[in-house]
């Protein structure tokens, strides 16, 4: 996967581990095992150069639009690369936006299979008027 000007970053969509693609998305013991709400997984160096902390709201925007979520900066995704899990109901993101508010229809060259565990992104602190 290639990145764009002014999306440097690659936004993989992992299911949440606990829901059955969007099945169970509505069980409050499971949300609430999952953390209550999709948050952004973003590694430290990539926080630290867009100055984003632990628990900050974000903006990710793709060419196809933008979503908000919190960050939670881990070691878990490489540089260069954000997680967001993408089976959660839109209800429970901060902005009432799911996944596919990022994600392109392009087809993969080889097989024609989706492209949205690869989507080239930008992600910058919300700023509050």
């Amino acid at each position: 996967t290639q990145t764009l000007p002014g999306y440097p970053l690659i936004l993989l969509t992992p299911p949440a581990h606990r829901f059955l693609n969007t099945t169970y998305g509505n069980v409050q013991a499971l949300v609430e095992a999952e953390g209550g709400e999709p948050r952004l997984l973003i590694h430290p160096k990539d926080a630290e150069e867009r100055g984003i902390t632990e628990g900050m709201l974000v903006y990710i925007h793709s060419p196809q639009g933008r979503v908000v979520r919190k960050a939670k900066v881990t070691e878990a995704p490489m540089p260069g690369t954000v997680v967001l899990e993408g089976t959660w109901w839109e209800k429970w993101a901060p902005d009432g936006k799911g996944i596919n508010h990022l994600t392109a229809e392009t087809l993969t060259d080889l097989g024609g299979g989706s492209t949205f565990h690869s989507t080239p992104v930008e992600v910058e602190p919300l700023r509050l008027a």
